[in-house]
């Protein structure tokens, strides 16, 4: 807040919102808390009596201060209050909501070490994709053996990816008739259909190490904390994972309009916000692998595995 006097020249007061209605060593900025109400309007009867008259008061958008602005005007109609924007708290981006006590020590000192550059949580630290990344020269990848056996009974949907040379392949029909003659597994027709997307994320994966692979079934596994009984495109399947998300730490709630999203099956959103989910986790430090820590990518190196 801002004060300004003709006699004295100009003065600033700066004056911190009330406590936030939200657990404590709890790391927010952008996130719009409320704040106490009763003590917002003790610091706004206290701020009243010593503000100067035709003092300029600037608030940020966010609730927790906006609350303040409206409960001093209400005693002092004098003061002009406007709303900035630019004073609006920084973006923790990974970090919002979660406990400080959470968040990897190693990662705050980086944010510390360059704290003008350098935003903190790097709002986007982690992308889960649905699709293979990193593809081996042998039958199977460890990574879809053991996220078979996670599912349990959803295993089916787990499907294999192909061997590394049938990259090269623009039919199935071709496709089977190499890995015919090397002794490999064939490509299923979903396998097929989704090459042009493997070559997809195995590029953009090569150019930035935070795409990772993800699949939604095992983060709805671990969501449930059991397999999964009903499949995803039956009601019931839709209204577990739909209850599923909802009461994951942080929730998530899907809205209503999900804009160009909305034009898509509904149960291809829910296992996006399961990717997400999973991508946030692997962001904090949480996330557990699918699959062999040795196993690497036989063009690039890269360890391959499900994050979840």
């Amino acid at each position: 807040m801002s004060a300004s006097s003709p006699a004295a020249g100009p003065t600033l007061w700066l004056l911190r919102h009330a406590p936030v209605l939200a657990a404590p060593g709890l790391c927010y900025g952008r996130t719009d808390l409320p704040a106490d109400p009763a003590a917002t309007r003790r610091a706004a009867e206290t701020l009243a009596k010593q503000l100067p008259r035709r003092t300029v008061v600037k608030t940020s958008p966010l609730q927790r201060c906006e609350l303040l602005a409206l409960d001093l005007q209400a005693l002092r109609p004098d003061l002009a209050f406007k709303t900035d924007a630019r004073l609006a708290e920084m973006d923790f981006g990974a970090w919002e909501g979660q406990p400080w006590g959470h968040i990897p020590r190693a990662a705050f000192d980086a944010w510390l070490a360059d704290f003008a550059a350098a935003p903190p949580g790097d709002p986007v630290r982690s992308v889960g994709v649905d699709i293979p990344i990193g593809l081996v020269d042998g039958p199977k990848r460890a990574a879809d053996v053991a996220a078979r056996s996670f599912v349990g009974e959803r295993r089916s949907s787990v499907f294999w990816a192909p061997h590394r040379s049938a990259l090269g392949f623009t039919t199935q029909a071709e496709a089977n008739a190499h890995l015919a003659s090397i002794g490999m597994p064939l490509l299923s027709a979903q396998a097929m259909g989704l090459m042009g997307r493997i070559r997809e994320a195995a590029s953009v994966a090569a150019a930035d190490e935070r795409v990772v692979e993800t699949f939604p079934e095992a983060s709805f596994r671990h969501l449930a904390g059991a397999g999964l009984s009903h499949a995803k495109r039956t009601a019931a399947g839709a209204l577990h994972r739909l209850a599923l998300l909802r009461a994951a730490e942080p929730p998530i709630e899907l809205p209503a309009d999900l804009g160009p999203a909305g034009s898509v099956p509904i149960d291809d959103a829910f296992d996006a916000a399961a990717c997400a989910w999973s991508a946030r986790r692997l962001a904090l430090g949480l996330a557990v692998a699918l699959g062999d820590p040795a196993e690497r990518d036989a063009a690039t190196g890269r360890r391959i595995a499900m994050w979840v």
